[in-house]
């Protein structure tokens, strides 16, 4: 009976050790113990991934980011009105002047003309008129308008306005994505063959557009006893994939998911570090233009790394 009551001795003391460890031990996002990954020899990776997580979140709630775009406007031929009045052509929310102005659009050139009394500034100087430039020019006109930040794009041959709302009440919600468990079994070093000379592709588009590209390769792994290969895009020097697998539709964006990577190495390789595999801007945003994952990129494997759906899909 001694023995008996100090083994029970013993492990109640064993129980209340513990439980203070488990409730002084730092928890990650994910509910892992960093202290458990410090002693398995992952600390350093599991670390970074983390701090890419946190900056990817501080990007999305940003004064700019994603979370903060509250329209996208098809800019017409000739005269668009704009402003918050439902007789402009191009109706801005509620907080924006009734009347703003006029934008033109002519053979592919947008200029702005400001109405009287409407203060928008460009680098904190007063418009009356001029003409823009557009995200895919040298310089791109960003104007501002109380908390209404707007420029123009080019997609597909058609000129937008992009509306951002630098005090969005989506940006002041955010409380984080949740994610998969972080794992370095999804760091994956891919052999990658390039195409000589680049190969044309065609990239539908959550707007309803296909964007032709080129795709200067190929990166092929091995999951599970399955052959994979994916096909990038060149943006700069990174490549950027943009992929669907088994969990799209189910835990993931039904819209596929974003990875970028860099340069292919010296040896032929390139690494798809998946647990940064995250949402594109279409969870977040009524009004972006997303690219979809195109057939060759849909994955018959269950990828779960990365970002988990956010919300309710957009």
């Amino acid at each position: 009976m001694r023995i008996q009551r100090h083994l029970s001795q013993g492990l109640a003391a064993a129980v209340i050790i513990l439980a203070i460890v488990l409730v002084a031990a730092p928890f990650d996002r994910n509910g892992i113990f960093m202290d458990a990954y410090a002693q398995s020899g992952e600390s350093e990776y599991i670390q970074e991934i983390l701090a890419w997580d946190k900056r990817r979140a501080k990007g999305l709630v940003r004064p700019t980011g994603w979370m903060s775009v509250v329209g996208l406007h098809l800019l017409s031929p000739g005269e668009n009105t704009f402003g918050s009045a439902s007789d402009n052509a191009l109706v801005f929310p509620a907080k924006a002047p009734e009347h703003a102005g006029i934008l033109r659009e002519t053979d592919g050139v947008v200029t702005i003309e400001v109405a009287d009394g409407v203060l928008i500034t460009l680098d904190d100087s007063p418009v009356t008129s001029m003409t823009l430039g557009k995200d895919v020019d040298d310089t791109t006109s960003v104007l501002n308008m109380g908390s209404f930040q707007f420029y123009i794009i080019e997609r597909n041959n058609s000129r937008y306005v992009r509306l951002k709302d630098t005090d969005c009440e989506a940006c002041k919600s955010f409380s984080g994505i949740e994610r998969f468990e972080i794992s370095p079994k999804w760091r994956i070093e891919a052999k990658w063959h390039p195409y000589d000379p680049p190969k044309e592709i065609e990239t539908p588009t959550v707007v309803g557009y296909v964007a032709r590209e080129t795709t200067p390769g190929v990166a092929e792994f091995t999951v599970d006893g399955k052959t994979v290969r994916l096909e990038p895009t060149r943006e700069g020097e990174q490549l950027f994939f943009v992929f669907a697998d088994l969990t799209t539709e189910f835990e993931t964006y039904g819209g596929g998911r974003y990875l970028y990577t860099d340069p292919v190495d010296s040896n032929g390789i390139v690494i798809l570090d998946f647990n940064k595999a995250y949402n594109p801007p279409c969870v977040f945003t009524n009004y972006a233009t997303c690219p979809l994952p195109r057939a060759v990129n849909r994955m018959d494997i269950r990828l779960e790394a990365g970002e988990k759906m956010y919300g309710g899909e957009h």
